[in-house]
């Protein structure tokens, strides 16, 4: 059975282990083991994938949050069934064996960062800002999903009876389980999703949300969901967000986003998102 063997970079570009075009970058041509070199000094991870197996090397002090992106995305893009991980830590190499519930649940790797999530991303990928549900027109789907989520009392069994909550929203929807005060997890989406958003949808449900793709994108995400939990009322965003998916070419995507809150006797179990979106927001031009 072949086996691969990449360094995935501090940018999260993929780059086979004995390229010399990387050593000239970094005018490292004299330097022994350069695996080593560039995991434990610049946050770079070394993979090798063997069928449905992967070993990766990093260091977690230092490594670098795109190239950690890059590696659970490749994780997930093979469907790879168990991970050796090797990490680098008080001068010496500490194993461990990841085997995810199903292919595709990489969660765990996020955690081997010291300040994970703190300083992940530069903030001007991700820009969002809240506004007033006034300002939306009368026949918006996220009016729509907002008088529902009042008439329900906010109540997730309530809403769950209401019929047609589906079609009212245009199918732009996805419904997050509530998993302790750091993460939710994918327990249901709609139809009216992006393609590549739907795609990947699929295969993570029922899966930590750190366990999609681009994890910069993701973080800011549950910035907001947590806030929304924490206070325990409706938020409407506009959002701004240059995304980077496996299949899918570097895109922007400006959208509407309200996030409601769910309960059940008085305690959050779930998150809903409804989406519109919404090609006259710029975040980019406010100063």
């Amino acid at each position: 059975m072949a086996v691969v063997s990449y360094l995935v970079d501090d940018a999260g570009r993929i780059w086979d282990t004995g390229s010399s075009q990387l050593r000239s970058e970094l005018d490292a041509f004299g330097v022994q083991n350069f695996p080593d070199y560039v995991i434990k000094n610049l946050g770079f991870i070394r993979l090798e994938g063997r069928g449905k197996s992967a070993t990766i090397w990093l260091r977690p002090e230092t490594v670098s949050p795109a190239a950690l992106d890059c590696v659970i995305n490749w994780l997930s893009a093979e469907q790879i069934d168990r991970v050796l991980v090797n990490a680098y830590e008080n001068k010496s190499w500490h194993h461990q064996i990841l085997a995810p519930a199903h292919a595709g649940s990489y969660s765990a790797l996020l955690y081997l960062r010291k300040d994970w999530p703190a300083n992940s991303e530069p903030r001007s990928r991700v820009l969002a800002r809240s506004i007033d549900a006034m300002r939306l027109p009368s026949d918006s789907p996220l009016v729509r999903a907002l008088t529902m989520w009042r008439a329900a009392g906010g109540d997730w069994r309530n809403l769950a009876r209401v019929s047609g909550f589906g079609a009212a929203v245009q199918h732009r929807y996805t419904l997050f389980e509530i998993s302790g005060d750091r993460s939710f997890v994918l327990r249901g989406f709609g139809g009216g999703l992006p393609s590549y958003a739907k795609t990947w949808a699929e295969k993570t449900l029922n899966s930590c949300i750190y366990d999609h793709p681009d994890l910069g994108y993701i973080w800011s995400v549950v910035s907001s969901y947590r806030e929304v939990v924490k206070n325990g009322q409706p938020e409407l965003e506009e959002v701004d967000a240059v995304v980077s998916w496996p299949g899918a070419e570097r895109q922007r995507r400006r959208y509407l986003r309200l996030l409601l809150p769910l309960s059940e006797e008085g305690r959050f179990i779930y998150l809903l998102s409804v989406t519109a979106e919404d090609s006259n927001i710029n975040l980019r031009a406010v100063s």
